[in-house]
């Protein structure tokens, strides 16, 4: 939003006389500052912040069949950055009280309201939310490589597995490993590792999609959350193409540098259900790759071991060699 473009609100109210009502008394008091959305339920308002930007959520409390404060939180998982204020019925203190203490940046009695004071609450919501955004980016960023870190990866593995759990779609983890970054790098130095790790981030950040999550959580270290899966065979293709952005040499100062990196993936539901399972099989499927001589890509999924059928599919899609552990045991 710039300085010259109407903040744009969403707000979630299921009737439309008095979402009617609210905008245009806001509209008096405010004339030309807000474009509003409106929508009438919580999972509306949840796909509607995924595919649109959205500057502030203004949230009625008593939407039927609703689940109170409870629904603060489910839209705080969709857009933990997003400014959001609560409308509360009359008199309910411990309802306002409630709901910030779920993450509502303010929440204001929705019978009677002032449009100035709504209007004053939801411009300073959108400051504070810029301010927030900002302090998040760079607790939550790589500073070199300015992808997530570890703990924005650890946060986004927990929440895409609690999403997976609800909706039951296949979510699959990637972990990738430069090989011998270590002999490369005593060859670079400190400034020419630290390039090389800038550039092969940018080449990894290429080849995946707007939606994934892309993470540098060691040294040499990446991670990818793929969620949303119609097959197995998808995340293998991610892998290769991974693999493959690495295949031409990188311009490092005048130096024409060539590494690989291995792969190992972890799918859930088939090798663990919590983020902690879904990174110790990742880990182990990409030490299994790395055994194996590198450059290819490991699976911990007992998919593979489910006949020789689901291993050439895999092996066609990712046009790599692959590693399958189970049970913590290789199986070439």
């Amino acid at each position: 939003m710039s300085p010259e473009q109407p903040a744009r609100i969403l707000l979630v109210e299921h009737s439309a006389v008095e979402a009617t009502v609210l905008l245009e008394a806001t509209e008096r008091a405010a004339p030309g500052r807000y474009e509003f959305a409106v929508v009438g339920t919580l999972a509306a308002a949840v796909k509607r912040l995924g595919r649109a930007p959205t500057d502030c959520v203004l949230l009625d409390l008593a939407l039927p069949a609703s689940q109170g404060v409870a629904m603060v939180s489910a839209l705080r998982e969709s857009a933990p950055a997003t400014p959001l204020v609560a409308l509360s019925a009359l008199g309910n203190s411990q309802q306002a009280l409630e709901a910030i203490r779920h993450g509502a940046d303010d929440c204001l009695e929705k019978t009677g309201f002032d449009a100035r004071q709504l209007a004053r609450t939801i411009d300073l919501a959108i400051e504070r939310g810029a301010a927030r955004a900002r302090l998040l980016k760079l607790a939550l960023r790589d500073p070199l490589t300015g992808l997530a870190n570890r703990a924005h990866f650890e946060e986004s593995l927990a929440r895409a597995a609690a999403r997976a759990g609800r909706s039951g779609q296949l979510l699959a983890l990637l972990y990738l490993d430069l090989d011998g970054f270590k002999l490369t790098n005593d060859a670079l130095g400190h400034d020419g590792g630290d390039a090389l790790l800038k550039a092969v981030a940018a080449r990894f950040a290429s080849e995946v999609r707007a939606g994934d999550t892309l993470a540098r959580i060691g040294g040499d270290e990446f991670a990818v959350i793929l969620e949303n899966l119609l097959s197995a065979d998808g995340a293998a293709v991610v892998a290769r193409k991974l693999l493959a952005a690495l295949e031409a040499p990188l311009l490092i100062g005048h130096e024409q540098v060539q590494i690989s990196a291995s792969v190992g993936i972890a799918f859930r539901p088939t090798d663990g259900m919590a983020a902690g399972e879904l990174t110790r099989a990742a880990d182990r499927a990409m030490y299994a790759a790395k055994r194996l001589g590198g450059n290819r890509i490991g699976s911990y999924s007992r998919l593979l071991n489910a006949g020789s059928g689901a291993l050439e599919r895999l092996h066609r899609a990712a046009r790599a060699p692959v590693a399958a552990v189970a049970a913590g045991r290789r199986v070439a």
